[in-house]
């Protein structure tokens, strides 16, 4: 299936980025750099890439239960995600931000407002299916199936929405961290 032009391009500029971010991990030249900082920006990085791995994976999906199955795999990871940002992710930024300039309270201030901006708590509404669709198979799949596909796409696409531009967000957060540059971005 040939990649449309758009979605090449995302995904191509998202995974040079995480490929960067973890080839830095045992780059000499990044040697002076916390390990902990680098891992941070490494997981910022890959997770974005995921983010649009996912989306360019649905999007060019075949219609019917293929995307069924692609949008219920998309919640398990979704899920996973919100997980990491919100715990791992934010006791690392904190972690990070206290030995900056920037600061805890900056950085806190910076998560609120990405939470706020991009809720991306509601991914809880799906966690049923997550559960019973998400890399495993109930004894009520089927069930389950037909009622993701009952579901309305378009509140499932928003909130797929609200992950891209969360994690988009938090790469960049990220980065300011660790430059120190949180202050004044």
């Amino acid at each position: 299936m040939a990649r449309s032009v758009a979605n090449h391009k995302a995904l191509s500029g998202a995974s040079k980025s995480a490929g960067r971010a973890l080839e830095a991990l045992s780059d000499p030249q990044w040697a002076h750099i916390p390990r902990e900082e680098v891992v941070a920006w490494a997981m910022a990085a890959v997770i974005h890439c995921d983010m649009c791995r996912l989306v360019v994976s649905l999007d060019e999906c075949e219609p019917g239960i293929a995307s069924l199955l692609a949008m219920s795999d998309v919640v398990s990871k979704l899920y996973e995600i919100k997980r990491w940002y919100l715990g791992q992710g934010a006791k690392a930024l904190r972690k990070i931000a206290c030995t900056k300039s920037c600061g805890i309270p900056l950085v806190d201030e910076r998560l609120r407002q990405l939470k706020s901006l991009h809720p991306i708590g509601s991914v809880d509404k799906y966690a049923n299916y997550r559960n019973r669709l998400g890399y495993h198979y109930a004894d009520d799949t089927v069930d389950h199936l037909v009622r993701f596909g009952e579901e309305e796409s378009i509140h499932f696409y928003a909130l797929l929405t609200t992950f891209v531009r969360f994690s988009g967000e938090w790469a960049k957060l990220t980065s300011a961290v660790l430059r120190d540059a949180a202050a004044t971005s």
